[in-house]
């Protein structure tokens, strides 16, 4: 999908959805009206369809502000009253003119808005100025978020209170009388099934013996329009959690006292966007089956949401629902969403949480596991890009705000009265934080309809969750994180959130600052991030966190408390016999002294060989984390030693991990400290990848498979199973199938799985039949070839290496799954250590591989084996150091370091260590003296030597001698008498330590006869602008989106776009066939000239144009450089088809024959829209657009019948920029050529071509020959310069020979006699 962003339509839609008045000159410009804004989406479906449905949004909103200060009763009434009016009196004139043009509609007032089912574009061109219109928008159709595995039917298993309620706490508020009795809950979902045993009874239509539907159920869809029912699951389940209860052995509802109605906005897992705005007005305002009489004096206090998108954008199309629940003091709860139902990887990245969940003002779920209180990783991950204007508390764009239990969760489902299953999901965990509401609601009724007070205990008193982080963090996170984008402010701790609000309808607030007491930095100096806890007896404990100046706020029942305050590098403070008074606010500092400070030093080594190690630690702490947690401190790489500087007072979790490659990491508990420490740590080599320095392998091949002989699964000793969805499975291929072409690792087959064609989510399992004896080994390890492309970098393709001890009964996953997607194609080696199941009991040992398909490209293999590895240490020691450039000395990665005494040569690499540069190098040698070479292109080799010494670390920095050419004069200029030449001397000195090499290259760059001497500067033109691409900023543009593959740049490179596409134009008018060209104008440098433009490459948008489609690309020239394309003269055309099509891929045509361009003037590369027949209607918009910024150059034009043949530009009333209709941008065109050599006839340089020893000088003899013109003027040209100087290698002299006439004076006269 591409981003949801609305655009001004002005000439561009007029462009795309009129009859092309644009450009026609027979009548004046109509004037200027105010126009509504239209989604781009909503273009895109015309452009497919002549009708599309479209949701329209009226400006006009009432003030609901006052309803705040109302009673319950009052608020509701008072909302839906002024809601329902705004939308009656400015809706009317436009349902007239939709019922006057025959169109579909539904009216909602909810938010102003209404739905039409279909119309054409023009009635939707008449919508555009129409008063009160503001947006038009595309039809939503968001999706329950299905669970992550599918419900069970299960027989009553006799459970009690469900784990996942005790272990929330739920069972110990029930216990002090709050069950959520009064309350009313809403589900909109798939529907419930209203007579299971554990919810008919807390169904508000349940009347003991018999049933009132109506003001309780609605089915927008009329499938089901007596009773309430549930054809999928999903609602059913989620309701169960929410109030769930049988009276007897199965407790499965946070709120049990609570009553539920239900709206089925979800007909299947998908839900429609008028039936969800139907089911946002029958929560506010239920009313009869017969949908008349809604009475909002009947609307839910909370309303459940387990449903969403994808989308990683806010998208407010839904907003105004949440504005009028907000004001009518229903509270919204939404799930964040789950990764698999995305296609993210698991766990996903940040800023995955979806619409409506993403929105400031609802309480955003994530989830934990049932019982372990961790974040569990199916869950999507903040931060929001919209703000929390209602309770902020500090963190405006946290999601999610709060996590609860959702996995392997057992609630009620629809296959029976008595049916129960186990789901997991963040559908599961948002309806624990709903009932939590319940219960609250019903413990303190003061809070009744109060959002951020109700939300801000919940926060408050939830338990803060760090296990199962993922380790990376995200962008808005607190402190230690807390709290964190991934699990908010913690877990919901149902019981003290429940005593919160009991207490603090009645209670008092403590508020204050935390200051610093000591000398760190100054005395009374604010403490951000304070933990306060105000504690009363043994039994209740309230907590917050002060904001960044140190304030905190508590909210608490009159009694006498506790409190203490702690953060890091300072000493907890407790404060006894604090007064809290009911309906008063008490003031307390808290200053807090600065902990003791000590130093932990110590040294990391070789387990085996002793020798120091360069390493990275990692300091985590509990409670607090140093501030500097994220930033890990460093060894030093010649002694292996550290030193820290830490508070007392916390326990210390150091994360250690060798630099490069060879060593398992270790993780070190260092106590809370009581004076200075030290703390050695050893390092274990990994004996299975042998790769660190100074070990060698002796490598058995046990199994080894090349599928070579494989033509089918089962074969060859492997079988298949499919594990999980649908559709996946296993074969054998002659090469990669998606992507096409690549060859096996090895040999003539590979295996392969369909990841392409199989759904996301669906696995297959390939295993052996037979097993190894491994029981006499010491290390192992699985290697394997994965072939990796870099297309769908969203899709989680992966396959996962298993091992059986059991004959093949279970597996269980060895190593790190192995993703499909990287950031380069082709095959990769990998390795995986199953040491683990080497040893005297394992005899047989089965080897599996378990593929997982996130719709992406295929998962191919190859070469897989089973190896015994033999891992030793040598004798010897360590080198260490760096590699500098000799003229800068600037580091040098990439640099290939070897020692004489043999052995594996090491590259230079970058380190993350802020004391040590780049170019940095860990090698192995024999103890003794030793001589180092450096190598790099483009250098001379840097020497160096050692002793190295017999375990230990030494260390040597290398330097490699470079070339540096310096040339000047930097531009050569002349003035020549015609007939005559002039001889310039050119310097070259080489500043660098290595030996210079040269040559010269001659290029024209035209002239300028003597009559135009005056304009010999032409006037400044834009220059093409040459991008490299950023890869991190592609935009999602469909469910296959991939990261912009790499453009084939050459010699002379011409691009406008910053290599992302934000949207796409055609050209469209439903009654004629237009076709179009669609044109980039480049200019390039007279350096640049003459050169071959050999290539053409063009993005093309995903659902737009198909693989296949006949395209033809053409260029044209434009001489005279004036900026304006309608004299451009036509040069050459091909005939082209689509390649990729996914907004993504720079689709790379060889232009065959080159076309030459002698310069100077202007280069336009386009591409004519030929795929759609004489008589045929183009619905498509196959031009891709880059809108980040606009050059003014993209040109677009069209033709009011076939484009001719060869296609002339068209006429100069149908030729416009992109700008000049309405849609500043650049085309996704791009061109590159190479630079062609030419002898230029008035230029010659002796000698054209030499070395320069470093530090050497010579003069080069640049001549001028005015005797090889014949008239004078301004000749100009260009001397490239091609040198080794890695830094310039290349670059250009101008050179100017301003020829005159010969002087009078110097004219030679013929004598003559005159006859008598």
């Amino acid at each position: 999908m591409r981003p949801r962003a609305l655009v001004n339509v002005i000439a561009f839609v007029a462009l795309l959805l009129s009859t092309f008045t644009i450009g026609a000159s027979a009548s004046p410009p109509p004037p200027p009206v105010p126009l509504a804004q239209v989604e781009p989406q909503l273009l895109e479906a015309f452009a497919q369809d002549a009708t599309a449905g479209y949701l329209i949004y009226f400006s006009e909103s009432p003030d609901l502000s006052a309803a705040y200060t109302l009673d319950w009763q009052a608020r509701g009434r008072y909302v839906v009253q002024a809601l329902r009016e705004t939308a009656e009196k400015s809706q009317v004139g436009i349902r007239a003119y939709l019922d006057a043009q025959g169109a579909e509609y539904r009216s909602f007032w909810i938010d102003n808005v209404i739905a039409v089912e279909s119309s054409s574009s023009k009635t939707v061109q008449a919508l555009l100025s129409m008063p009160g219109v503001e947006q038009l928008r595309a039809r939503r159709s968001p999706a329950v978020y299905l669970p992550e595995k599918s419900l069970s039917p299960q027989t009553v298993v006799p459970a009690a209170v469900e784990s996942n309620l005790t272990h929330i706490g739920a069972d110990q508020a029930w216990a002090l009388g709050y069950e959520g009795q009064g309350i009313v809950v809403a589900g909109i979902d798939t529907g419930v099934r209203y007579t299971h045993n554990a919810l008919r009874a807390q169904y508000r239509g349940s009347l003991g013996d018999r049933y009132e539907h109506d003001y309780n159920w609605w089915d927008p869809y009329g499938d089901y329009p007596a009773y309430p029912a549930d054809d999928h699951g999903h609602g059913t389940h989620t309701m169960g959690t929410m109030v769930g209860d049988d009276g007897s052995a199965n407790q499965v509802g946070v709120a049990p006292g609570a009553r539920w109605i239900a709206c089925r906005a979800c007909n299947t897992s998908d839900c429609t966007d008028d039936a969800l705005l139907e089911c946002a007005q029958f929560v506010v305002a239920p009313w009869d089956l017969a949908g008349t009489t809604p009475d909002p004096d009947r609307r839910a206090h909370v309303v459940n949401n387990s449903w969403g998108d994808c989308e990683q954008s806010y998208d407010g199309w839904y907003q105004g629902v949440v504005d009028a629940w907000l004001a009518a003091g229903i509270y919204p709860v939404f799930a964040n969403g789950n990764a698999s139902n995305c296609d993210y990887t698991t766990p996903p990245p940040c800023g995955t949480v979806g619409n409506p969940a993403r929105y400031g003002n609802v309480t955003g779920v994530g989830s934990t596991g049932k019982t372990d209180g961790a974040y569990a990783s199916h869950s999507n991950r903040g931060p929001s890009d919209d703000s929390d204007s209602l309770n902020p508390n500090g963190y405006a764009f946290l999601k999610p705000q709060v996590v609860a239990p959702g996995v392997s969760i057992r609630s009620s489902t629809r296959t029976g009265d008595n049916a129960y299953g186990l789901s997991s999901g963040t559908s599961m965990s948002t309806p624990h934080v709903t009932g939590l509401v319940a219960l609250m609601w019903a413990a303190g009724p003061c809070l009744l309809g109060d959002y951020a007070a109700t939300e801000s205990l919940i926060q408050a008193t939830a338990t803060p969750v760090t296990a199962g982080l993922p380790p990376e963090t995200c962008a808005g996170e607190g402190p230690g994180q807390l709290p964190n984008q991934s699990t908010g402010w913690g877990e919901i701790n149902v019981l003290a959130a429940v005593q919160a609000a009991a207490e603090t309808c009645g209670g008092g607030v403590l508020t204050g600052q935390a200051v610093e007491a000591g000398a760190l930095r100054a005395p009374g100096d604010p403490i951000p991030y304070v933990h306060v806890e105000a504690s009363a007896g043994v039994t209740f404990t309230r907590a917050t966190v002060a904001d960044a100046l140190g304030v905190y706020t508590l909210r608490l029942p009159a009694d006498v408390y506790t409190v203490t305050g702690s953060a890091y590098g300072y000493e907890t403070l407790v404060v006894p016999g604090v007064q809290v008074t009911a309906g008063t606010t008490s003031t307390l500092q808290l200053a807090l002294p600065p902990a003791a400070l000590y130093r932990v030093t110590g040294r990391v080594t070789d387990a085996a060989t002793g020798w120091p190690l360069y390493a990275s630690l990692t300091i985590r702490g509990n409670p607090f984390d140093p501030p500097a947690s994220g930033s890990p401190a460093w060894t030093d790489p010649l002694t292996g030693e550290y030193g820290l500087t830490l508070a007392a007072g916390v326990v210390y979790t150091f994360s250690v991990e060798a630099w490069g490659a060879g060593y398992k990491p270790v993780t070190v508990v260092v106590p809370s400290l009581t004076g200075d420490v030290e703390v050695d740590i050893d390092l274990q080599a990994d004996l299975a990848a042998c790769t660190a320095a100074g070990y060698q392998a002796t490598v058995t091949t046990l199994y080894h498979e090349s599928f070579d002989t494989i033509a089918s699964f089962p074969g060859g000793g492997w079988a298949q199973q499919q594990v999980g969805g649908i559709l996946g499975a296993w074969a054998t291929a002659t090469g990669t199938v998606h992507p096409a072409g690549a060859a096996p690792h090895s040999g003539t087959r590979l295996a392969y799985f369909n990841a392409y064609d199989a759904l996301s989510g669906a696995s297959a399992r390939l295993y052996r039949t037979t097993g190894l004896d491994l029981s006499g080994i010491g290390a192992a390890r699985v290697a394997l070839w994965v072939y990796h492309d870099d297309a769908y970098s969203l899709s989680n393709d992966r396959v996962q290496v298993q091992l059986s001890t059991d004959s093949g009964a279970s597996w269980q996953d060895v190593g790190a799954p192995i993703l499909r997607y990287g950031p380069a194609n082709g095959w990769q080696r990998h390795v995986v250590d199953i040491t683990p199941f080497t040893g005297s009991s394992m005899t047989d040992v089965r080897l599996a591989l378990l593929a997982t398909s996130g719709w992406g490209n295929d998962v191919h293999i190859d070469d897989v084996a089973v190896e015994a590895v033999a891992c030793a240490s040598s004798q010897g020691g360590l080198v260490v150091g760096n590699v500098y450039d000799g003229a800068t000395n600037a580091p040098l990665p990439g640099v290939r370091v070897v020692s004489d005494a043999g052995g594996e040569p090491v590259t230079t690499s970058v380190t993350d260590d802020p004391t040590v540069d780049d170019g940095f190098y860990i090698l192995f040698a024999p103890p003794g003296p030793r001589v180092l070479t450096a190598t790099l292109a483009g250098y001379g080799p840097g020497v160096g030597a050692v002793d190295v010494v017999l375990g230990d670390v030494v260390s040597l920095d290398l330097t490699l001698p470079v070339a540096r050419l310096v040339a000047l004069p930097e531009e050569l200029q002349a003035t020549v008498t015609l007939g005559r030449s002039e001889t310039v001397p050119l310097t070259l000195t080489n500043t660098g330590g290595a030996t210079l090499t040269f040559a010269f290259e001659e290029h024209d760059a035209g002239e300028l006869a003597a009559g135009s001497l005056r304009d010999a500067t032409p006037a400044p033109q834009p220059a093409a602008r040459q991008v490299t691409l950023a890869l991190s900023g592609s935009p999602a543009l469909d469910r296959r989106t991939a990261v912009l593959t790499a453009w084939v740049s050459g010699e002379v490179n011409l691009a406008l776009d910053d290599g992302s596409m934000e949207d796409a134009v055609g050209v469209n008018s439903y009654t004629a066939a237009y076709q179009f060209i669609w044109l980039n104008h480049f200019t390039p440098s007279p350096s640049d000239f003459p050169f071959e433009l050999d290539r053409a490459s063009v993005v093309w948008p995903s659902d737009e144009v198909g693989a296949g489609d006949a395209i033809e690309l053409v260029v044209y020239a434009d001489p005279d450089g004036d900026g304006d394309p309608h004299d451009g003269v036509y040069l050459a055309s091909f005939d082209v088809v689509v390649q990729v099509a996914d907004g993504a891929t720079w689709n790379d045509y060889v232009l065959s024959p080159p076309v030459t361009l002698t310069g100077p003037g202007d280069v336009l590369i386009g591409a004519v829209n030929r795929f759609v027949a004489s008589g045929g209607i183009p619905t498509n918009y196959p031009a891709a657009i880059d809108t980040s910024f606009s050059h003014g150059r993209s040109w677009i034009g069209w033709w009011l019948t076939d484009p001719p043949t060869p296609p002339v530009l068209p006429p100069d009333d149908t030729l416009e920029t992109l700008d000049a209709l309405g849609l500043p941008g650049n085309f996704m065109i791009r061109g590159s050529g190479t630079q062609t050599q030419v002898d230029v006839p008035w230029l010659a340089e002796a000698p054209t071509a030499g070395t320069l020893p470093a530090g050497a000088q010579m003069v080069v003899d640049v001549v001028m020959d005015a005797g090889a013109v014949v008239q004078a003027g301004i000749y100009r040209a260009a001397l490239v310069v091609e040198s080794n100087d890695p830094v310039s290698s290349s670059f250009t002299l101008p050179v100017t020979m301003t020829v005159i006439p010969v002087a009078l004076s110097e004219r030679i006269y013929l004598p003559f006699v005159m006859r008598q």
